[in-house]
């Protein structure tokens, strides 16, 4: 959703520029309004644009009723959202500030580019480089200098908040358009183009291995380090990383904990069964009991994670908890009967998802509900 959407935007403003017609700033709202129902984050690139329309001739539809008229309908799209964070006391900024404030890694200038490159691609850096040149030096139009300033706006935004370098990945679209356009220029002999059709294919198929699930890890680890790249190369945030990078680690293990927890579920006593419920220390643990415990047969789940806390413990009551490992130190002190019934070991995923117990707390000194706003974090 948010590729599309911040491309719909950047199409609005080429049109405006090619037509002057000021009521493309309709479209725009509208479209920034849908991309923020799905994720905040557009909100990043209209501050972006918004450099950009005032350091070009875009700016002089500040004079004009149609950019006011366009962001009152991006408003009214998010109106219902931002009611609703008014509501629960801004979680989005809570997460955000956790971000900011030590979850997402420090990265340097020269890591931060080189994640910009092995996000979108080895092979298509060069054209979304030329894409900068040709918006930022030879553009058709000077109100497209707006695209790469909005581009040098977030990276200094991103990196100065300590955002993950994939935040700036919806933009990637139209620096790829606009250095497509300017290949074809340079490249205007078919034996050149072919070439560098032949060049950019043959690169991104060598590199394809490392952004899609492939390969078994023991060969995804082999391959990688072909190329001088560790899990570190990727890293969004702090803390100890798998041999294999964050977005295929995190997907592994999931089915093997849900099996694991509904066979501890399943050795519980009928009585203890159906007042049992699953704790998720992160939204992921609880989301994967969702998704592969139900068909087994598994408990119910919650967490104090994110959105997960917001939807409460559904009515139960908690007088018998599973959850996984330690990191939930007031979890587990509130139980008197702790006891470790089975671990959870799956090579390659998580360190924090692996080489961990799997506990059945009985026992709580104070009912689960009263200690759930304690276990609330956002982050």
């Amino acid at each position: 959703m948010q590729p599309l959407t911040w491309l719909g935007c950047s199409w609005c403003l080429v049109r405006l520029a090619q037509s002057k017609d000021e009521r493309w700033w309709l479209a725009f709202g509208a479209i920034a309004g849908i991309g923020l129902l799905s994720k905040y984050l557009i909100l990043f690139y209209m501050a972006g644009l918004a450099v950009g329309i005032v350091a070009t001739p875009l700016r002089t539809s500040l004079l004009r009723p149609w950019i006011y008229l366009g962001a009152a309908i991006a408003l009214l799209f998010l109106a219902p959202s931002a009611y609703w964070q008014a509501q629960h006391g801004w979680p989005f900024l809570e997460l955000g500030a956790a971000g900011v404030n030590g979850k997402n890694l420090a990265l340097s200038p020269l890591a931060f580019f080189g994640q910009q490159v092995l996000f979108v691609g080895p092979a298509a850096m060069p054209v979304w480089l030329a894409g900068l040149w040709r918006f930022s030096v030879r553009p058709q139009l000077p109100q497209l200098r707006a695209f790469p300033i909005a581009y040098a706006a977030m990276v200094a935004l991103f990196y100065a908040l300590h955002g993950k370098a994939y935040y700036l990945a919806p933009v990637y679209p139209v620096l790829l358009a606009g250095g497509a356009v300017a290949i074809e220029g340079w490249f205007s002999r078919p034996v050149l183009r072919a070439a560098a059709i032949g060049i950019v294919t043959v690169v991104g198929l060598l590199f394809v291995p490392l952004v899609l699930p492939l390969l078994p890890p023991p060969s995804y680890v082999t391959y990688a380090r072909m190329f001088g790249l560790g899990p570190s190369a990727a890293a969004t945030e702090r803390g100890a990383q798998s041999v294999l990078p964050l977005h295929l680690a995190g997907m592994i293990g999931w089915p093997e904990m849900a099996r694991a927890v509904t066979n501890a579920y399943r050795a519980l006593p009928p009585e203890e069964r159906k007042n049992a419920v699953f704790y998720g220390q992160v939204y992921g643990e609880a989301g994967a009991l969702e998704v592969f415990g139900k068909p087994l047969g598994g408990l119910p789940a919650v967490a104090g994670h994110n959105n997960f806390y917001l939807w409460g413990l559904n009515g139960h009551s908690g007088s018998v908890v599973i959850t996984l490992g330690t990191n939930v130190p007031q979890l587990l002190a509130n139980y008197r009967d702790r006891q470790i019934v089975s671990w959870i070991r799956t090579p390659y995923a998580m360190p924090y998802e692996t080489n961990i117990p799997i506990f059945v707390l009985r026992k709580p000194r104070v009912p689960l509900s009263v200690l759930w706003p304690q276990l609330r974090h956002y982050d």
